[in-house]
């Protein structure tokens, strides 16, 4: 398997048919090889209105097109509901809260892939050895949302900016997964991921931590799902061949 650069989150306006497409399309020549399509979670329905979507968006792209879902659980139990409806059902998913006890217990989850930007919304980088620890046993990345970083202004920038460089303080010391998506919601909020490398680096990322933010951690980590979802992986540690 090659890694291939892939933006783990980006957003569709589902009232808008061409959306989907004109983001690849830009997102390709913006240098990306493959997105993963992680609207909010708002229902079955919606689910499976999105999953069409990219079905029909494979057939004309030639860039890859996953499927992701992003839940915004207020507590662990509403995690442990939220999950239990999506995680069959998607290649990826994503968690977003800045509560605490939420972004703990995601950790804790192996149904669990990416806690998206846990350092919004609060005074710290919102994780902690602990949580690094649990993500790391079950294979869970950090991510950092690209687009909170460009479209917040003065002291807000400046407060995420710091919890974000303290997450990467952490995620370098403890060897932590990390993933940067843009988070788009439309065509001007896609960056190159170059681009988002280089920043990375800038806020004090290790080299190989920000190329595989980027690259190898979600690629690798969707493949893994998709083993399991197709049956490969029918058990933890085993492959059928």
């Amino acid at each position: 398997m090659k890694a291939k650069y892939i933006d783990a989150c980006i957003k569709t306006a589902p009232w808008d048919e061409d959306s989907l497409a004109e983001m690849c399309s830009f997102a390709q020549k913006m240098g990306w090889q493959a997105v993963c399509v992680a609207n909010t979670y708002e229902g079955k329905s919606s689910l499976k209105e999105q999953k069409n979507e990219v079905i029909n968006a494979r057939e004309n792209s030639s860039i890859e097109i996953f499927l992701g879902v992003e839940i915004n659980p207020h507590s662990p139990t509403q995690l442990k509901r939220l999950l239990k409806k999506v995680r069959e059902n998607v290649e990826l998913v994503i968690v977003r809260s800045s509560d605490y006890a939420v972004i703990r217990a995601a950790c804790e989850d192996s149904r669990v892939d990416l806690v998206l930007a846990p350092y919004l919304e609060r005074d710290d980088a919102g994780i902690d050895v602990y949580c690094i620890r649990k993500a790391k046993e079950n294979n869970i990345a950090f991510g950092i949302s690209i687009r909170e970083l460009f479209l917040t202004h003065k002291w807000e920038r400046v407060e995420i900016f710091k919890n974000l460089t303290d997450m990467l303080r952490l995620c370098n010391e403890k060897d932590a997964q990390i993933i940067a998506c843009t988070c788009a919601k439309n065509i001007f909020e896609i960056r190159a991921p170059r681009d988002i490398v280089g920043l990375l680096l800038t806020l004090g990322a290790k080299q190989e931590l920000a190329f595989t933010a980027v690259k190898n951690t979600p690629y690798a980590i969707i493949q893994k799902n998709l083993g399991i979802l197709s049956g490969k992986y029918p058990v933890k540690g085993v492959e059928v061949l």
